[in-house]
């Protein structure tokens, strides 16, 4: 997908609440579910791995539509919209990690403002240019010498990321003004916990299969069960 249609759909990815605030959660429920694919699964891709062969390897695995054979998606980003009150923010500095000439995690879910910490394990030179259209882009050259370099997103938002060195690296920074977010693993499964029981919508979004919401009701001390069908657009 062309990189301004995917920065298009990243859009509705990250909204931020008004103003959150957090606080102790008394009743917590949680929401769990999973992500899959409406239709046959679609074959794994293989990028071309044009230069710096001896570390990057052969060929690259395509990230941008990661879908098992039982037809999970993995990747895929739930959260809660608009929640404004609940459980702290996360507390670990979020990393993104430059290995194989693959951007680890593919999907990086960061609190928004919270510095994110971008290694270098190649010991090649590496870039870090983000495509936003909210916070200021960042442009980086990350020689192998410079094993960490820090960034910030201060507003919410769904940032693609790309080595101009290694065009077949990509990678997305979702920043939430919220903590009630996930992505989906591997078995297309997900768990957002410590929910104040309460109605909401729930949205997930995907970067080349776009989004859908539902309806969600927590009770106390209850897991509520969420399963979203994303298919080709």
């Amino acid at each position: 997908m062309a990189l301004g249609a995917v920065l298009l759909c990243a859009a509705g990815a990250a909204t931020a609440a008004p103003s959150y605030q957090a606080g102790e959660i008394q009743n917590a429920g949680a929401i769990v579910g999973e992500v899959t694919y409406d239709g046959p699964p679609p074959p794994p891709r293989t990028l071309a791995v044009t230069k710096d062969q001896e570390v990057c390897g052969q060929g690259a695995p395509s990230e941008s539509l990661v879908v098992g054979r039982d037809g999970k998606v993995a990747n895929a980003v739930v959260s809660i919209v608009g929640i404004t009150r609940g459980k702290p923010m996360p507390t670990l500095e979020p990393v993104l990690d430059q290995k194989g000439c693959r951007y680890l995690p593919h999907v990086l879910l960061a609190p928004a403002g919270e510095t994110i910490r971008v290694r270098n394990s190649d010991g090649i030179l590496h870039n870090v240019h983000t495509r936003s259209r909210v916070n200021p882009p960042v442009n980086i050259a990350q020689p192998k010498f410079k094993k960490e370099v820090s960034i910030e997103l201060e507003e919410p938002e769904s940032v693609a990321v790309r080595c101009d060195a290694h065009e077949w690296m990509s990678a997305v920074i979702v920043a939430m003004e919220h903590p009630y977010y996930a992505a989906s693993d591997p078995q297309g499964t997900f768990r957002i916990g410590d929910v104040p029981p309460g109605e909401y919508t729930l949205r997930v979004w995907h970067e080349t299969l776009g989004e859908k919401s539902e309806k969600v009701t927590i009770e106390a001390g209850k897991e509520t069960r969420a399963v979203f069908e994303l298919g080709p657009r």
